[in-house]
């Protein structure tokens, strides 16, 4: 793929997953707007929860699709279908309509994600693979500043109160019909394209079912390794994520504006936290830079839960986020040069899609049980250390059962290793 051909990809990535990511964290911002437009009671929210979060894990499905009929025609189709259901979200009647149309928004957003690092690290020189990654995933983190910014600046304040915000989806639409006639399919999907009908035509084909990557004791191995890994870093990851506002504002009676403030902070602090990723696992490898991330993220989970001072609880928070989300780029580096062509993506669909969104509903409901069981007066926090200290298990995983695949050619991987 030209140099020419990167930049329209990445013209047409980048501002899908800000908006993917921004879509994400409008429910919590305007969670209070929602119920009040509504009426509905507490326990509504918490069921419509239900539906919603189920919408990543029947991502995977999609996800599954682009290694049958490519890369480029689902990552369109993800990217228009987030963005004309998070629109639809404006016209909600109900509470329940809000959970369908958040629950199909949410089924698009997880295979778009998938999608688009599969297409990404297939059309990128395997040198630069890494910083490449991390360029997209910086982006992620923006999606929650815009969302705050638009809050802050009084966006609310509007006769369509919180409709306005997710009407604001829509720019990824008018991005991807004007870049889909300049999107080139993946070159890798495009010459094993005529393998993989081959072996799609047969009855016991690899890639006809969601277990092929099973039937392989390697590839058996390497996502059940990837996955664990991943699941344990979200576990730890949304635990601290879904509770530190909580916890400083009850335990350290910080006002809710200095949290709020500090999160968006440290939200920024992740950006550069990806970008380094990138570069580290590009000169140095995947695996050390893996470890030494995950190591630091758990150091700064725990510190910040711990702390009692103020500038103990930012620095701590600002190293749990900048290593904890920076990790990213490494992580999906490995969940595409693992497996072959024709089963990348639906590797990409277990470890994202399954093992690591169970790690994000998990991370935050664990910490609540754990709370609400614990006697002592520091609750949550112990919840919360009790939670990333388990997911310290990553570390030895990572060491132990994941190879190096710096430098390796995509194309070389046809058959997984002996």
């Amino acid at each position: 793929m030209s140099k020419q051909d990167r930049l329209v990809l990445l013209g047409l990535l980048i501002p899908s997953a800000l908006f993917a990511n921004y879509d994400a964290q409008l429910r919590a911002l305007l969670l209070r707007q929602i119920q009040s437009t509504f009426h509905a009671p507490i326990s509504s929210l918490g069921i419509i929860n239900l539906p919603i979060q189920a919408g990543q894990f029947l991502g995977f499905f999609i996800v599954r699709l682009s290694d049958r009929y490519g890369r480029r025609p689902l990552l369109l189709w993800t990217i228009i279908g987030y963005s004309v259901t998070t629109a639809l979200t404006a016209l909600s009647w109900n509470i329940y309509s809000y959970g369908f149309f958040q629950s199909l928004s949410q089924i698009f957003i997880g295979g778009e994600f998938g999608v688009a690092v599969t297409l990404l690290t297939e059309s990128v020189p395997e040198k630069s693979r890494g910083r490449f990654i991390s360029l997209l995933l910086m982006v992620t983190p923006l999606g929650a500043v815009l969302a705050g910014l638009l809050l802050a600046l009084g966006l609310l304040h509007n006769s369509l109160s919180w409709r306005l915000f997710y009407l604001l989806s829509l720019p990824p639409l008018v991005i991807t019909t004007l870049l889909r006639p300049k999107l080139k399919e993946s070159p890798l999907f495009q010459r094993r394209s005529q393998h993989a009908k081959d072996t799609l035509s047969k009855d016991t084909g690899r890639t006809q079912s969601a277990l092929a990557l099973f039937q392989d004791s390697y590839l058996r191995r390497a996502v059940f390794a990837v996955g664990t890994v991943s699941m344990l870093q979200e576990l730890a990851l949304t635990g601290t994520i879904g509770w530190w506002a909580y916890y400083i504002e009850s335990e350290r009676r910080i006002s809710v504006t200095h949290a709020g403030v500090l999160f968006a902070l440290a939200a920024l602090v992740a950006i550069p936290g990806y970008l380094l990723c990138g570069v580290l696992m590009d000169r140095l490898g995947r695996k050390p830079t893996l470890v030494v991330y995950l190591m630091l993220g758990v150091a700064g989970g725990v510190g910040t839960f711990v702390s009692t001072s103020l500038v103990a609880i930012v620095v701590t928070l600002f190293l749990a986020s900048f290593f904890g989300l920076g990790v990213g780029p490494v992580l999906s580096a490995y969940t595409a040069e693992l497996f072959p062509t024709e089963l990348r993506a639906t590797a990409s669909g277990w470890v994202r899609n399954l093992f690591a969104n169970s790690g994000s509903v998990l991370g935050p409901a664990l910490v609540g049980v754990l709370a609400s069981a614990s006697f002592t007066s520091l609750a949550v926090s112990s919840a919360a250390i009790v939670i990333i200290s388990f997911s310290a298990l990553s570390i030895p995983i990572a060491v132990l059962s994941l190879k190096e695949t710096r430098g390796v050619t995509l194309s070389d991987i046809t058959d997984p290793p002996g």
